[in-house]
């Protein structure tokens, strides 16, 4: 996923304190300050008008553009009666002038959004699934809050390890997992709650319910996401505790195609819903083991020190506890 970062231009905006190498040609360094002086004599057409404009002396802007004729190798202005006048060559420069002024400005512009961190970007990994259901819409109340962040996702395994994935060479902000990781140099916040729900038919006589034992599975047709899913990977743990198996009559990549064959009549979709930390409920009874929610949390992590230096990832933690969307569903 791909981001371009953007800033609104500026034309006045104080001088940056940097230089632009000339051409081999030229064989000397170019100051954005001589570049300035040049734009604002020619706008105003006298060297004494300009100096007042920029609040300095005549001698010192005079001094400053002739230099910078010396190291073109033209002139860039000629007399005239009322002051100075623009050479062709000047009129040339002047147009390419600008265009270097205001990119020079919307640095300026950008280096204070980053140091705010109201621009910049921000670098998550997720499961694909957890997209629908929990980070689209916290990037969604980023993006009101923030238009300037921009936030790329990078794909991960339902359970990768955090500490290697966060000190990879991706480079990520933040990734999301259901592990408990305990290190000092580590922050987390809890992001939601991943339960194991029943998908059925309507007509079905658990739909109504409010959680589904794992024994009453027994003998039931039943639709599981793909091995690699959390949601598969949770009701295993909980069926190797048992010698129970299940009929497993058709395996989903997704979640719209387990509630189709469910609604379908195929069989029940035993799949993982993402509930939100401030603890709404699923339409769609839980799945339980021993009376207990066969469930995880998922946590959203980051490396301390990284955070520190981040002010974009600092705004979106901030945007994090904000945020209470009503409960979607990942497989």
């Amino acid at each position: 996923m791909s981001t371009i970062v953007t800033a609104p231009v500026r034309r006045r905006s104080p001088i940056l304190p940097v230089t632009v190498s000339g051409s081999a040609v030229w064989g000397e360094q170019m100051e954005i300050r001589q570049l300035r002086y040049f734009a604002e004599v020619a706008a105003v057409g006298s060297f004494s008008g300009a100096a007042k404009r920029l609040s300095m002396a005549q001698p010192s802007l005079w001094r400053a553009v002739k230099t910078l004729e010396s190291e073109l190798g033209f002139p860039l202005f000629a007399s005239s009666p009322r002051g100075v006048r623009l050479t062709r060559a000047g009129a040339t420069m002047l147009a390419r002038t600008h265009q270097l002024l205001e990119l020079a400005d919307g640095l300026t512009d950008l280096g204070r959004e980053l140091k705010r961190g109201t621009d910049g970007l921000v670098v998550l990994g997720c499961a694909s699934p957890q997209v629908p259901a929990l980070i689209a819409p916290l990037i969604g109340e980023l993006h009101r809050k923030h238009p300037g962040i921009h936030v790329a996702l990078r794909n991960t395994e339902a359970i990768p390890d955090v500490l290697d994935v966060l000190s990879g060479a991706a480079e990520l902000d933040f990734v999301t997992s259901p592990s408990t990781v305990d290190d000092d140099g580590v922050g987390r916040r809890l992001l939601a709650y991943a339960h194991v729900v029943v998908v059925t038919a309507k007509e079905h006589p658990w739909r109504r319910r409010r959680s589904v034992a794992l024994e009453e599975l027994a003998g039931v047709p039943v639709i599981l996401a793909a091995p690699s899913t959390l949601s598969r990977q949770l009701i295993a743990q909980h069926l190797a505790r048992t010698e129970m198996s299940l009929d497993v009559v058709f395996e989903a990549d997704n979640l719209q195609t387990a509630i189709a064959m469910a609604a379908a009549g195929v069989g029940v979709a035993v799949v993982a819903n993402h509930d939100d930390a401030a603890g709404a409920r699923s339409r769609w009874p839980h799945l339980t083991n021993e009376g207990r929610s066969v469930s995880r949390p998922i946590w959203l992590y980051w490396l301390s020190e990284r955070l520190v230096e981040n002010p974009p990832a600092q705004r979106f933690i901030e945007v994090l506890g904000q945020v209470r969307e009503s409960p979607a569903s990942a497989v």
